[in-house]
C-alpha cells in the first residue's frame, strides 16, 4: 500500500492509499487527478439536484418545503422531484 498525495483538477489536494500493481496505481492517480475532490464533486452534484428541484418546483407549482434541517429540505426537494418527473414522464 502507498499513500500518494492527490492534487485534483479542482485545486484540492488529498492523500489516497493506493494498492496493486504499479501501473494499477499509476492509473488510478491519473484517473483521480482528473476529477474534482470528493468535496467539491459533492457540492457540484448537490448544486445540480437543487436547480433541477427548483426547475420542476417552479413548473408544478409546487409549495416550498421548510419544516425539516437544511440537509432534510434538500433531500425531500430532490425526492420530490424525481418523483415528479417519473410522474409527469408516464
Amino acid at each position: 500500500m502507498a499513500k500518494v498525495s492527490i492534487t485534483h483538477r479542482c485545486g484540492h489536494e488529498s492523500t489516497e492509499n493506493l494498492t496493486g500493481k504499479q501501473s494499477d496505481r499509476d492509473r488510478r492517480k491519473a484517473w483521480l487527478e482528473g476529477g474534482d475532490c470528493p468535496a467539491c464533486y459533492t457540492a457540484k452534484r448537490n448544486a445540480e439536484a437543487a436547480e433541477a428541484a427548483e426547475k420542476i418546483e417552479a413548473e408544478l407549482g409546487l409549495p416550498e418545503i421548510t419544516d425539516g434541517s437544511e440537509k432534510q429540505n434538500s433531500y425531500a426537494r430532490a425526492l420530490r422531484a424525481t418523483m415528479a418527473k417519473t410522474i409527469v414522464s408516464f
